[in-house]
């Protein structure tokens, strides 16, 4: 399993990526949709939520219940 609380998820532009926000621990996981394997984690330090991505891609929006922003490129 992926130990998380999900709560909001995005594709990336080409399909081949979800992320998928955890509130619980406070993280971001990147999964290969193909193989379904974890590509990369990313912690928030906070409860993240609805998520959005870039339309090229390269930067990826968590706003935090706790009230603030993470940007990860």
């Amino acid at each position: 399993g992926l130990d998380c609380s999900g709560y909001g998820l995005v594709l990336s532009p080409d399909d081949a990526v979800i992320y998928l926000s955890c509130v619980f621990p406070g993280k971001i996981i990147a999964i290969d949709r193909a193989t379904r394997t974890v590509l990369a984690t990313f912690n928030t330090n906070g409860e993240p939520r609805r998520l959005a991505i870039s339309p090229d891609g390269l930067t990826l929006v968590a706003p935090n219940a706790a009230g603030w922003v993470n940007f990860i490129r």
